[in-house]
C-alpha cells in the first residue's frame, strides 16, 4: 500500500482518491474494508495504524492483507483523546474528534454500523479472548492487566457513544433545520 500512497497523507481522503486512480471502479471495495479497519482501530484504541500497517495484496485478484503491527492498541491517546493515526483529510487538526468527523463525512450512515460494532468490545467477547490466550499459552492471563484492559475498554466505549450521540443530535438538527427551510 506504501506506493500508492508515497508522500500522501495518511487519511482517508488522500487513500480514497489513491485508490481509485489505481484500481478505477474496484477501489470501493478496498475503501469498505479500509472504513473497516478505522472503525476497528477506533474500536480497540489503536494508536499507530499508518500506510505500513495494512495492505493491498495484488495478484489475479485483490485483497486487503491481515491486519498486523496491533501493538498500540488501547494507547491513551486513542482513548483519552480520540486521536487515531488514519486521519480523515489534510485538514485533520491536532485534539479534533476524528470519529466525530469521520461520521460527518459519511452522511451519518456510520452510526448505526458503529453502534452495531460497539458489542465487539463488551465485557463477555474480551474475556473470550482471554479465556483463548490462557488455553493458547497454558497460563492464565494476569488479573490486574484484565482488569486494566477492561477498564481503558470502558472508557473507550463511553467516549465512542459521547460521540454517536452527540452526532446524532447534530443529524436531528440538520434535519429538522433542512424540514425547516422547505416551510
Amino acid at each position: 500500500m506504501d506506493l500508492i500512497l508515497e508522500n500522501k497523507q495518511n487519511n482517508l481522503s488522500n487513500i480514497e482518491n489513491q485508490l481509485k486512480i489505481r484500481y478505477g471502479k474496484y477501489y470501493k471495495i478496498i475503501l469498505e474494508r479500509i472504513y473497516n479497519l478505522f472503525i476497528f482501530d477506533v474500536l480497540t484504541g489503536q494508536g499507530d495504524r499508518h500506510s505500513l500497517n495494512y495492505g493491498i495484496i495484488e495478484g489475479k485478484k485483490i485483497f486487503f492483507s491481515p491486519l498486523f503491527d496491533n501493538e498500540y492498541i488501547l494507547s491513551s491517546d486513542s482513548i483519552n483523546e480520540g486521536l487515531y493515526s488514519i486521519g480523515i483529510d489534510d485538514n485533520d487538526k491536532e485534539g479534533e474528534n476524528l470519529l466525530e468527523k469521520f461520521i460527518y463525512n459519511n452522511n451519518y450512515y456510520l452510526i448505526e454500523i458503529i453502534k452495531n460494532k460497539l458489542k465487539i468490545i463488551e465485557e463477555d467477547n474480551i474475556l473470550l479472548v482471554f479465556n483463548k490466550l490462557d488455553e493458547r499459552t497454558q497460563t492464565e492471563f494476569n488479573k490486574y492487566i484484565k482488569n486494566l484492559i477492561f477498564e481503558k475498554f470502558e472508557i473507550n466505549k463511553k467516549i465512542i457513544n459521547t460521540t454517536l450521540n452527540r452526532c446524532e443530535k447534530s443529524k436531528s438538527l440538520k434535519y429538522n433545520l433542512k424540514k425547516y427551510d422547505k416551510i
